[in-house]
Protein backbone atom coordinates (compact mmCIF):
# COMPACT_ATOMS: atom_id res chain seq x y z
CA UNK A 1 0.00 0.00 0.00
CA UNK A 2 2.95 2.35 0.63
CA UNK A 3 3.84 2.18 -3.05
CA UNK A 4 0.43 3.64 -3.85
CA UNK A 5 -0.30 5.93 -0.89
CA UNK A 6 3.07 7.63 -0.46
CA UNK A 7 3.40 8.96 -4.05
CA UNK A 8 -0.23 10.11 -3.92
CA UNK A 9 0.25 11.91 -0.57
CA UNK A 10 3.58 13.45 -1.55
CA UNK A 11 2.11 14.49 -4.88
CA UNK A 12 -0.83 16.28 -3.32
CA UNK A 13 1.39 18.16 -0.85
CA UNK A 14 4.10 19.18 -3.33
CA UNK A 15 2.15 19.78 -6.54
CA UNK A 16 3.80 16.83 -8.30
CA UNK A 17 1.95 14.06 -10.07
CA UNK A 18 2.25 10.61 -8.40
CA UNK A 19 4.11 9.34 -11.47
CA UNK A 20 6.58 12.24 -11.17
CA UNK A 21 7.22 11.36 -7.50
CA UNK A 22 8.14 7.78 -8.42
CA UNK A 23 10.21 8.68 -11.48
CA UNK A 24 12.08 11.45 -9.67
CA UNK A 25 12.99 9.14 -6.79
CA UNK A 26 14.34 6.53 -9.21
CA UNK A 27 16.24 9.07 -11.32
CA UNK A 28 17.91 11.06 -8.52
CA UNK A 29 18.74 7.89 -6.56
CA UNK A 30 20.38 6.46 -9.69
CA UNK A 31 22.29 9.69 -10.20
CA UNK A 32 23.47 10.44 -6.65
CA UNK A 33 22.57 7.41 -4.54
CA UNK A 34 21.14 7.99 -1.06
CA UNK A 35 21.68 11.75 -1.20
CA UNK A 36 19.76 11.87 -4.48
CA UNK A 37 16.88 9.93 -2.94
CA UNK A 38 16.67 12.43 -0.06
CA UNK A 39 16.79 15.42 -2.43
CA UNK A 40 14.55 13.91 -5.13
CA UNK A 41 11.31 15.68 -4.18
CA UNK A 42 12.83 19.16 -3.51
CA UNK A 43 14.82 19.08 -6.75
CA UNK A 44 11.81 17.99 -8.78
CA UNK A 45 9.64 20.68 -7.18
CA UNK A 46 12.27 23.22 -8.26
CA UNK A 47 12.05 21.93 -11.83
CA UNK A 48 8.25 22.28 -11.77
CA UNK A 49 8.59 25.83 -10.42
CA UNK A 50 10.95 26.68 -13.28
CA UNK A 51 8.40 25.27 -15.70
CA UNK A 52 5.69 27.53 -14.28
CA UNK A 53 7.73 30.72 -14.64
CA UNK A 54 10.07 30.18 -17.62
CA UNK A 55 8.14 29.91 -20.91
CA UNK A 56 10.75 27.73 -22.65
CA UNK A 57 10.60 25.25 -19.76
CA UNK A 58 6.81 25.09 -19.64
CA UNK A 59 6.90 21.41 -20.58
CA UNK A 60 8.44 20.59 -17.15
CA UNK A 61 5.32 21.82 -15.35
CA UNK A 62 3.10 20.04 -17.87
CA UNK A 63 5.05 16.80 -17.59
CA UNK A 64 5.70 16.68 -13.83
CA UNK A 65 3.13 18.93 -12.19
CA UNK A 66 -0.20 18.04 -10.68
CA UNK A 67 -2.59 20.94 -10.83
CA UNK A 68 -6.23 20.08 -10.16
CA UNK A 69 -7.17 23.42 -11.72
CA UNK A 70 -5.76 22.49 -15.12
CA UNK A 71 -8.19 22.50 -18.00
CA UNK A 72 -9.03 19.00 -19.27
CA UNK A 73 -7.14 19.62 -22.52
CA UNK A 74 -4.01 20.56 -20.56
CA UNK A 75 -4.35 17.45 -18.41
CA UNK A 76 -4.67 15.34 -21.55
CA UNK A 77 -1.60 17.02 -23.04
CA UNK A 78 0.29 16.38 -19.81
CA UNK A 79 -0.56 12.69 -19.88
CA UNK A 80 0.33 12.40 -23.56
CA UNK A 81 3.69 14.07 -22.94
CA UNK A 82 4.36 11.60 -20.15
CA UNK A 83 3.48 8.71 -22.47
CA UNK A 84 0.70 7.70 -20.05
CA UNK A 85 -1.70 6.05 -22.51
CA UNK A 86 -3.85 4.55 -19.75
CA UNK A 87 -4.70 7.86 -18.07
CA UNK A 88 -5.13 9.59 -21.44
CA UNK A 89 -7.67 6.91 -22.38
CA UNK A 90 -9.44 7.42 -19.05
CA UNK A 91 -9.77 11.17 -19.68
CA UNK A 92 -11.16 10.51 -23.15
CA UNK A 93 -13.54 7.82 -21.94
CA UNK A 94 -14.94 10.04 -19.16
CA UNK A 95 -15.62 12.84 -21.61
CA UNK A 96 -17.19 10.61 -24.25
CA UNK A 97 -19.62 9.20 -21.68
CA UNK A 98 -21.08 12.60 -20.86
CA UNK A 99 -20.60 14.73 -23.99
CA UNK A 100 -21.29 14.38 -27.72
CA UNK A 101 -18.29 13.51 -29.87
CA UNK A 102 -17.89 16.93 -31.57
CA UNK A 103 -17.82 18.66 -28.17
CA UNK A 104 -15.15 16.25 -26.87
CA UNK A 105 -13.06 16.98 -29.94
CA UNK A 106 -13.49 20.75 -29.57
CA UNK A 107 -12.86 21.02 -25.83
CA UNK A 108 -10.40 18.20 -25.16
CA UNK A 109 -8.74 16.48 -28.10
CA UNK A 110 -8.01 19.25 -30.60
CA UNK A 111 -6.83 21.77 -27.96
CA UNK A 112 -4.30 19.18 -26.73
CA UNK A 113 -3.18 18.60 -30.31
CA UNK A 114 -2.87 22.37 -30.85
CA UNK A 115 -0.69 22.70 -27.74
CA UNK A 116 1.61 20.00 -29.09
CA UNK A 117 1.84 21.76 -32.46
CA UNK A 118 2.59 25.12 -30.85
CA UNK A 119 5.37 23.61 -28.74
CA UNK A 120 6.75 21.73 -31.75
CA UNK A 121 6.87 24.87 -33.91
CA UNK A 122 8.61 26.76 -31.08
CA UNK A 123 11.24 24.04 -30.71
CA UNK A 124 9.98 23.00 -27.25
CA UNK A 125 8.78 19.55 -28.34
CA UNK A 126 11.11 17.22 -30.20
CA UNK A 127 9.78 15.62 -33.36
CA UNK A 128 10.07 12.04 -32.09
CA UNK A 129 8.06 12.91 -28.97
CA UNK A 130 5.46 14.69 -31.09
CA UNK A 131 5.14 11.53 -33.22
CA UNK A 132 4.72 9.41 -30.09
CA UNK A 133 2.11 11.82 -28.70
CA UNK A 134 0.06 11.71 -31.91
CA UNK A 135 0.31 7.93 -32.05
CA UNK A 136 -1.00 7.51 -28.49
CA UNK A 137 -3.81 9.99 -29.07
CA UNK A 138 -4.88 8.31 -32.29
CA UNK A 139 -4.77 4.77 -30.90
CA UNK A 140 -6.70 5.60 -27.74
CA UNK A 141 -9.31 7.68 -29.50
CA UNK A 142 -9.92 5.15 -32.28
CA UNK A 143 -10.26 2.34 -29.74
CA UNK A 144 -12.90 4.26 -27.81
CA UNK A 145 -14.83 5.29 -30.93
CA UNK A 146 -14.57 2.18 -33.09
CA UNK A 147 -18.03 0.81 -32.22
CA UNK A 148 -19.89 4.07 -31.68
CA UNK A 149 -20.72 4.98 -35.29
CA UNK A 150 -24.25 4.31 -36.55
CA UNK A 151 -24.50 2.98 -40.10
CA UNK A 152 -24.85 5.72 -42.72
CA UNK A 153 -28.15 5.88 -44.55
CA UNK A 154 -28.34 5.12 -48.26
CA UNK A 155 -28.91 8.75 -49.25
CA UNK A 156 -26.30 10.22 -46.88
CA UNK A 157 -23.82 12.43 -48.75
CA UNK A 158 -20.16 11.47 -48.93
CA UNK A 159 -17.85 13.98 -47.27
CA UNK A 160 -14.13 13.99 -48.08
CA UNK A 161 -11.96 14.97 -45.09
CA UNK A 162 -8.58 16.18 -46.31
CA UNK A 163 -5.53 17.21 -44.26
CA UNK A 164 -4.02 20.43 -45.56
CA UNK A 165 -0.40 19.68 -44.72
CA UNK A 166 1.20 17.54 -42.02
CA UNK A 167 0.48 14.68 -39.60
CA UNK A 168 -1.33 16.91 -37.11
CA UNK A 169 -3.72 18.06 -39.86
CA UNK A 170 -4.13 14.39 -40.81
CA UNK A 171 -5.09 13.43 -37.28
CA UNK A 172 -7.58 16.30 -37.04
CA UNK A 173 -9.09 15.27 -40.41
CA UNK A 174 -9.44 11.71 -39.12
CA UNK A 175 -11.21 12.94 -35.98
CA UNK A 176 -13.53 15.09 -38.09
CA UNK A 177 -14.40 12.10 -40.29
CA UNK A 178 -15.26 10.11 -37.14
CA UNK A 179 -17.53 12.90 -35.91
CA UNK A 180 -19.29 13.03 -39.29
CA UNK A 181 -19.60 9.23 -39.39
CA UNK A 182 -21.18 9.36 -35.92
CA UNK A 183 -23.74 11.73 -37.43
CA UNK A 184 -24.64 9.22 -40.13
CA UNK A 185 -22.58 10.65 -43.00
CA UNK A 186 -20.40 8.62 -45.30
CA UNK A 187 -16.81 9.81 -45.19
CA UNK A 188 -13.57 9.35 -47.05
CA UNK A 189 -10.31 10.24 -45.32
CA UNK A 190 -6.97 10.84 -47.06
CA UNK A 191 -3.57 10.63 -45.27
CA UNK A 192 -1.21 13.60 -45.21
CA UNK A 193 1.54 11.92 -47.27
CA UNK A 194 -0.73 12.03 -50.34
CA UNK A 195 0.17 14.80 -52.77
CA UNK A 196 -2.34 17.53 -53.62
CA UNK A 197 -3.01 15.77 -56.91
CA UNK A 198 -3.62 12.44 -55.18
CA UNK A 199 -6.03 14.09 -52.75
CA UNK A 200 -7.98 15.57 -55.65
CA UNK A 201 -8.09 12.15 -57.35
CA UNK A 202 -9.36 10.48 -54.15
CA UNK A 203 -12.18 13.02 -53.90
CA UNK A 204 -13.20 12.28 -57.48
CA UNK A 205 -12.96 8.50 -57.04
CA UNK A 206 -15.17 8.64 -53.94
CA UNK A 207 -17.78 10.81 -55.72
CA UNK A 208 -17.68 13.12 -52.71
CA UNK A 209 -20.42 15.73 -52.51
CA UNK A 210 -18.76 17.90 -49.87
CA UNK A 211 -15.11 18.56 -48.97
CA UNK A 212 -13.75 19.47 -45.53
CA UNK A 213 -10.18 20.74 -45.30
CA UNK A 214 -8.48 20.28 -41.94
CA UNK A 215 -5.70 22.56 -40.69
CA UNK A 216 -4.15 23.19 -37.29
CA UNK A 217 -2.41 26.57 -36.92
CA UNK A 218 0.22 27.90 -37.07
CA UNK A 219 1.26 27.95 -40.69
CA UNK A 220 -2.05 26.81 -42.16
CA UNK A 221 -2.92 29.56 -44.64
CA UNK A 222 -0.48 28.97 -47.51
CA UNK A 223 -0.96 25.17 -47.80
CA UNK A 224 -4.73 25.65 -47.43
CA UNK A 225 -4.75 28.16 -50.28
CA UNK A 226 -2.76 25.83 -52.55
CA UNK A 227 -4.96 22.81 -51.90
CA UNK A 228 -8.13 24.88 -52.28
CA UNK A 229 -7.01 26.11 -55.72
CA UNK A 230 -6.30 22.56 -56.88
CA UNK A 231 -9.68 21.35 -55.65
CA UNK A 232 -11.63 24.28 -57.08
CA UNK A 233 -9.99 23.81 -60.47
CA UNK A 234 -11.25 20.19 -60.64
CA UNK A 235 -14.55 20.69 -58.77
CA UNK A 236 -15.89 24.18 -59.56
CA UNK A 237 -19.33 23.42 -58.09
CA UNK A 238 -18.53 21.46 -54.91
CA UNK A 239 -18.99 23.07 -51.51
CA UNK A 240 -15.72 23.27 -49.55
CA UNK A 241 -15.42 23.79 -45.78
CA UNK A 242 -12.16 24.99 -44.22
CA UNK A 243 -11.60 23.82 -40.65
CA UNK A 244 -9.04 26.12 -39.01
CA UNK A 245 -9.31 24.43 -35.63
CA UNK A 246 -9.17 26.72 -32.63
CA UNK A 247 -8.67 30.03 -34.41
CA UNK A 248 -10.13 33.05 -32.56
CA UNK A 249 -13.51 34.41 -33.72
CA UNK A 250 -11.94 37.48 -35.33
CA UNK A 251 -9.63 35.30 -37.48
CA UNK A 252 -12.30 33.81 -39.71
CA UNK A 253 -11.31 36.29 -42.41
CA UNK A 254 -8.59 33.68 -42.93
CA UNK A 255 -11.16 32.03 -45.20
CA UNK A 256 -10.93 35.05 -47.49
CA UNK A 257 -7.14 34.77 -47.48
CA UNK A 258 -7.44 31.15 -48.59
CA UNK A 259 -10.21 31.52 -51.17
CA UNK A 260 -10.06 34.72 -53.20
CA UNK A 261 -13.40 33.79 -54.78
CA UNK A 262 -15.10 33.86 -51.36
CA UNK A 263 -16.62 30.41 -51.95
CA UNK A 264 -15.26 28.65 -48.89
CA UNK A 265 -17.04 28.04 -45.59
CA UNK A 266 -14.70 28.63 -42.61
CA UNK A 267 -15.20 26.70 -39.35
CA UNK A 268 -13.36 27.14 -36.05
CA UNK A 269 -14.53 23.90 -34.46
CA UNK A 270 -15.71 20.41 -35.32
CA UNK A 271 -19.17 21.34 -34.06
CA UNK A 272 -19.29 24.24 -36.53
CA UNK A 273 -18.01 22.01 -39.35
CA UNK A 274 -20.62 19.30 -38.66
CA UNK A 275 -23.38 21.92 -38.54
CA UNK A 276 -22.10 23.43 -41.79
CA UNK A 277 -22.21 19.98 -43.45
CA UNK A 278 -25.79 19.52 -42.21
CA UNK A 279 -26.86 22.94 -43.46
CA UNK A 280 -25.26 22.49 -46.88
CA UNK A 281 -26.77 19.00 -47.20
CA UNK A 282 -30.25 20.40 -46.60
CA UNK A 283 -29.60 23.34 -48.93
CA UNK A 284 -28.52 21.14 -51.82
CA UNK A 285 -30.99 18.29 -51.25
CA UNK A 286 -32.81 17.27 -54.42
CA UNK A 287 -35.81 14.96 -54.88
CA UNK A 288 -34.73 11.50 -55.92
CA UNK A 289 -36.31 9.22 -58.51
CA UNK A 290 -39.31 9.76 -60.81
Amino acid sequence: SNLVLEPWIYGRRTGLSPLAVIVSAIFWAWLWGGIGLILAIPLTVCLVALGRHVPRLRFLNTLLGRDPGLEPSLRLYQRLLAGDAEEAAELLDRSLRTKPLPEVLDTLVLPALRLAEQDRHQGLLEEDRAVQLRRILREQFEELCEESHPPSTGDAPTVACLPVSDEADELAALFLSQALAAGGYRTVWVPSEATAGEKVDRVEAAHAELICLSAIPPGAILPSRYLYKRLRRRFPDLEIILGLWGTPPDALESGERVAADGRIHPARSVSEAVECVRRLTVLHARPRGG
